[in-house]
Parts: structure tokens; sequence; C-alpha cells
């Protein structure tokens, strides 16, 4: 946990994955004092006037996915807070806004009304709009304790030994992405609690088959639902199926089984209908439907349904692929994101180096296909045990034995859930490593504990369980202090020294450099970026900022530059970030010693004058006393 308060603190506001659009429910529910139905006003990537300061204020939407762009140099002192509190506008946080959240249709309520209520008590300490902020976060740290703690004791209740429990634990507990996790405003640490009391509350009910476990459990699938809806599901359905499967086995009577399932699902009945008079009959904004990437949509599968035959396949075949690419191997976004990979998928944790770094999730991606072979392996000598039983007539013993874990079989649902969720919204879905995180108990236990029960030698499956484990904690710790270093170097500006022009020799020889992405930003909260016209030419809407990326490199010295500088009409001049990975460079020069060659800015036209205006580049040589020309200009119409 003192990690994870650290990385609060440390990672910039608005830099988790979706926290922008969190806070903007979180501070929606907590203004209007009660709950939102979304048909009560029109829906909007980002409503709250705070939310959208805040935006602004910190840089939020111009980091995303541009490594070149840090936070405001002075962000973390005191007197950037003071001012981000002074500067607030007239809106404060309990006046209404005039949209609502788009989350309201998206997630269920249950994280953001309870963030809400946790602002509402610390505003009776302070209205800060800092303090409030990272109160919030505060509380997802607070979360991650509770969901450790029913973590160890769900163990607990499995059976494992205590030295067991405490190794699985420690996994779990330094492993950066529950840092990273619990470092921003998202509901997935109160999901890691609902899915651990259900957990609980079905292991305690299978041992003693008192009712007030069932009633507790009930309670705990309900508080799941109003968390998340795809661990509700898979949960849910390995809970019931153990319940079911039990009753059959212990030959129990078809009315009290009936009763012990109403009684299981009622609650959930009464969260699933409080959900749907919040966002039942409100749709995304039609701009939000055509966003790639950010909000699954099924068009695809639907045509592939309306046409049937090839295209279906087509459709199950690439859905099944991409997922399976995109879990299980080397250069998959869910797999590098599970292991390290911060911020908006724009912060790669590094350790030691690069190449280093490549050697280690080598043998990460390795040793996941050997547990997922060895689990299958698992998998088969079970099913086998349980034909045996059911070819003895033991078909009740069966199928009770198939369905008795709970923890694993959660595991194993969500796995086949994902899969089938990706036929149905590829290629408009893309996974990442925190979207599996609140089964981390199952995921340590199956490579840990599973994957090696097809080892006849108990004396194996201990040294494969401790191995495993140790491994896992070693790459944690390392892990979580790296993390660090990649995370400062990212958001925090390191200081140059400032560019003397008079002090640079003008070589006749023209710069190596090329453009390799040239766009106008767009106001948050509407899409990233607009799509750009060329390399060297772009019309832009007045006022808006111009980014520019490429790579550069001293040719003559065959080398790395020291820096790039790029001038407004040959006049003002703007001083590049320099050092960026990029490959384009590489692929070009057929070396990698030019892999951070990149460089990247967004140049400000708010003084620019309508009509046509030129952007040049000039590169610093190595030596810093040589300045190469770019013999290329870049053309801009400011409209």
């Amino acid at each position: 946990m003192s990690i994870a308060c650290f990385w609060a603190f440390f990672i910039p506001i608005f830099q988790g994955p979706d926290e922008d659009i969190h806070a903007d429910y979180v501070f929606s529910l907590y203004t209007h004092g009660r709950l939102i139905q979304g048909k009560e006003a029109p829906l909007a990537l980002m409503s709250h006037p705070i939310c959208l300061y805040l935006t602004q204020a910190v840089y939020g939407e111009k980091i995303k996915h541009r490594y070149f762009v840090k936070v405001p140099t002075d962000y973390g002192t005191k007197q950037f807070f003071s001012k981000l509190d002074r500067e607030v506008p007239k809106m404060q946080p309990h006046t209404k806004g005039y949209t609502n959240p788009i989350m309201v249709l998206i997630y269920p309520v249950g994280y953001y009304a309870l963030t809400a209520i946790w602002l509402g008590l610390m505003s009776n300490f302070s209205h800060s709009i800092t303090f409030l902020f990272f109160s919030a976060r505060i509380l997802s740290v607070l979360l991650l304790g509770i969901g450790l703690t029913l973590t160890y004791l769900t163990m607990k209740e499995l059976g494992l030994q205590c030295w067991q429990r405490y190794l699985v634990l420690a996994v779990i507990a330094f492993f950066p992405l529950t840092s990273f996790i619990a470092s921003y405003m998202q509901p997935d640490n109160l999901s890691l609690i609902a899915v651990s009391a259900c957990f609980i509350f079905a292991l305690r009910w299978q041992k003693t088959r008192e009712s007030k476990f069932i009633w507790a459990l009930s309670i705990s699938l309900s508080c799941l639902l109003l968390t998340k809806y795809q661990f509700f599901g898979c949960t849910s359905i390995a809970i019931l199926t153990m319940i079911v499967t039990r009753e059959i086995y212990l030959k129990t009577s078809l009315g009290k089984t009936i009763v012990t399932m109403a009684i299981l699902l009622f609650p959930s009945m009464l969260a699933a209908i409080l959900q749907y008079w919040i966002s039942g009959e409100c749709s995304l904004p039609r701009i939000d439907v055509k966003h790639w990437h950010w909000f699954p949509v099924d068009t695809e599968s639907h045509f592939a349904l309306k046409h049937g035959g090839q295209a279906l396949s087509n459709q199950i075949w690439n859905a099944l692929a991409d997922e399976a690419q995109t879990t299980y191997t080397l250069n998959g976004q869910t797999f590098n994101s599970f292991w390290g990979n911060f911020g908006w998928l724009d912060t790669p944790l590094v350790i030691i180096s690069p190449d280093f770094d490549h050697l280690l999730r080598s043998i990460l991606i390795l040793a996941t296909w050997i547990i997922i072979a060895l689990t299958l392996a698992s998998l088969g000598k079970r099913i086998f045990l349980f034909s045996h039983f059911v070819r003895q007539g033991k078909w009740r013993r069966a199928i009770y034995f198939a369905c008795a874990n709970p923890v694993m079989n959660s595991y194993f649902v969500f796995v086949l859930l994902l899969f089938s969720f990706n036929i149905i919204v590829y290629p408009s879905f893309s996974g990442q490593g925190r979207h599996w995180y609140p089964l981390m108990l199952p995921i340590v236990l199956c490579a840990a504990g599973y994957a090696p029960s097809i080892f006849p030698s108990r004396k194996a499956r201990k040294i494969f369980f401790v191995s495993i484990t140790s491994a896992w904690i070693l790459y944690s710790l390392v892990g979580s202090y790296y993390a660090i270093g990649c995370i400062k170097n990212r958001y925090y500006a390191h200081e140059s020294a400032p560019i003397n022009l008079q002090q640079l020799r003008t070589s006749p020889i023209g710069a190596s450099c090329s453009v390799e992405a040239l766009y106008y930003m767009n106001v948050y909260p509407t899409f990233d970026r607009a799509p750009f016209h060329g390399p060297y030419y772009l019309a832009s809407p007045a006022g808006k900022e111009i980014g520019v990326e490429g790579w550069a490199i001293d040719f003559p010295n065959e080398s790395l530059a020291s820096n790039v500088l790029l001038f407004i009409d040959h006049n003002k001049m703007y001083q590049a970030n320099y050092g960026l990975e990029n490959n384009a460079a590489v692929k070009q020069m057929a070396d990698e010693k030019y892999r951070f060659s990149g460089f990247g800015l967004l140049i400000p036209t708010t003084d620019l004058k309508p009509g046509k205006h030129t952007i040049s580049i000039k590169v610093v040589g190595k030596d810093n006393t040589t300045l190469y020309s770019a013999t290329k200009e870049i053309n801009i119409l400011i409209e």
C-alpha cells in the first residue's frame, strides 16, 4: 500500500487510462448529490467543468500518446497546486454541469457512487480541488488494502498453507500493475474486493451450507454487478454452478435448491433494475460510436452474421487470433501492459536496458506458454478423471468435482467470455492487462498451483510453486524499482541548456531528418488529432497547436544529434524534445544506433495571422557547435 500511495501522487493527474472520464462521473455525482439518469441530459465524453479545467491545466490530453509532451515544469510543487486551486473556474464542484458523463452508459454506478460519497465526507475538511482529487486517488489505495486482505482470506478458505498464502500475496501486492491500478481513479480495486468477498462466502457456504453465507454471497454478487459487469458474469457462473452441482451431489430437494437460488439472485435482480433505471434509456453520441478503439462496437460482427458463410468464419477466426495474439505473444498489447506498460499504454517498463528487457519479456512469454501447456494437461487429466466417474455411474460426483472450485473456474470462464466478447466487437476493441486485474488471485494460483498439478510428485509441485512465486516476486520488486525511473522520464521534463544560435556554426551540408507526422490538436473532449494532409503541408484552423513529429541525426558524424530546432517563418524558435524512440530512423538508415533519434513538439499558433506560414527545421550536431538546415520546409495554412 505504501508503494501504491507513492504512485498515487507520482502519476500525473489524468495519466491513468480513462481516469479523466472516470473522474468526470465521480465529480458529476458529487456535484448532483444524487444518482444521475443518463436520459436527463445529453451524454458527453467529458461533462464536468472541473474535469475540463484540470485536463487543460495539467496538459492531460496533450500528453496522451505523445512522449515528447511533459507535465508543466512546476508540476508537483506547492506553488503549482496552489495555482491550480486558485484558478478553478467560477463553477465550483457543487454546481451542476450541463451534460451527463458518458460513463453513465458504459459502467455500472457502484464505484462512482462510493467515491462521490467519499468526496462528500472529505469536503468537510477542504473544498480544494487538489485535495478532493487526491482524496479520490487515496480511496483506491485504501480499497487495495481491503482487497489484499480479502485475497488472503480467500486463500485461507482454499486451504493453502501459510507460506503459500504469503508468497502469493507478495506476488500480487508488489506487482507493478497492482501499484499502478491503485494509483488512480477507476473501479478495479472495488472489483477486487467484490470478487474476493464472493469467493470467501461461496467457499464458506460450501463447507458449512449455512444460510447466512448465502445471504452474504447474494449481497456481494449484487455489489459486483454494480461494479463491473464482466466480473459479475464470470464469477456468478462459477459460483452458481458450484452451488447447483453441490446440491445435486448431496441430493437436496428441488424446492430447497430453488429457494437458495432465489435468495442468491434476488439482490442482483434489484441491482440490475437500478442500473437499468440509470443507463437503460440513453445511448452513445454519434461521434463516440465512430471513435475506433475507444468504445467497442459490433459493426463487423453484424455484417458477418448478416452474410454468414465465409464472412462469419473469417470474423470468428480473426477475432480469436487477435485475442490470442494480444494476450499470449511477445508483442501483444495485453501481455505487455500486464507485465508493465503504464499511463495510456505509452510508458513501457524497461528493466536495466531495452535489450535486457526484451530478453526478460521473451523469457516471460516462454514461461507463459509452458504454463498454458501444463494447465491444458492438468485440465485434460481432470476431464479424464471425471469421465471415469461418469462411466462408473457417479455422474453427480463428477459434475460437482468439476465445479467445486469457483476461484479457478471464474478465471477459466473469464478467458472464454473474453474470447467470445472479442468475436462480437472485433476489431473495435483493444485489450489491456489491467482488464484481468480483479482475477489476479486465480491467475497466480493457476500458474503456481493448478498448472503443476499434472506432476505426480508432491515435491515437484512444491518446487514449482516456490520457483514461480519467488521469480514473480523478484520481477515485481525489480520492476517496481525501475518503474519509477520510467515514469519520471515519461512525464517529467529534464532540464536542458538553452540554445545560443550565435555560438553555432552553420554547415553547408543539409540536415538528415524526416517529418513523420504533422497535425493540429483539436480542443478536448473531441478527438485527439485531425488527419494530416501530408508530412510537409497542413491546413489548420486558427488558434490550434500544431504537432510535428519525426527523426533527425548528425549524418556527417554518423551519430545521434544533440537537438532539433524549429523556426516559424525563419523567426521565432522552438526547441523540440529530442531523443525519442523512432523505428522509422532505424529502418531508413539500417542502423540500430539511430533508434532514439526521434523528436516531437507542439507549436502554438495563437500569434500567427491567417494565411501561409513556414516551419523550418535545423539540427544541432553531436558536438553542439554545428547547425544543419533541412532542405525542405513545412508549409502551413492558418485558416
